[in-house]
């Protein structure tokens, strides 16, 4: 069939979610009495890159990302939310998120003032590990600031935090 031992060792490490991945992205044209190559690595690249996403998706769930912020980044929908969080064990995001203090909120300031422009996902990731906080409240956080810009001074930071009016 023209499968080579780099093309069998590749497949070897697909879980079946992958190889059903596979089987759906490979058609007629790529598959026949021999094995397109260039098809074939292109394919599982995206199947690679497919897996590395479904990741930090399910990474951000268990960093408690609200259903807001998972529905800016990947369109998600209020069911498919719930039933991934249900899925892989992320934390009971019940009630209101707490208010973050005058040292979280510096961090969270820092942490976010070294992007421009809209955060990708693993950026999230980012800044919800070097903060030590929840996306749950990070992202609140984030609109409020982004609604209201101002100069990002300790005493503006403290102010929005604490829901203070200027």
């Amino acid at each position: 069939m023209g499968f080579g031992t780099k093309e069998c060792e590749a497949i070897s490490q697909l879980s079946v979610a992958d190889l059903l991945r596979l089987e759906r992205r490979i058609t007629g044209h790529a598959l026949r009495i021999q094995l397109n190559q260039d098809l074939f690595w292109s394919t599982l690249a995206e199947i690679q890159r497919d897996r590395s996403e479904e990741k930090i998706c399910i990474d951000l769930l268990k960093c408690d990302a609200p259903a807001d912020l998972m529905r800016e980044l990947y369109g998600m929908g209020e069911k498919e939310y719930a039933r991934l969080r249900r899925t892989h064990g992320a934390p009971k995001g019940v009630g209101r998120p707490s208010e973050l203090k005058e040292d979280e909120a510096w961090a969270l300031s820092e942490a976010l003032s070294r992007y421009t422009g809209m955060l990708s996902p693993s950026d999230w990731l980012t800044v919800a590990k070097d903060t030590g906080l929840s996306l749950r409240v990070i992202w609140p956080a984030f609109k409020r600031w982004q609604i209201a810009p101002t100069p990002y001074s300790k005493s503006s930071l403290l102010q929005d935090a604490a829901g203070i009016p200027r």
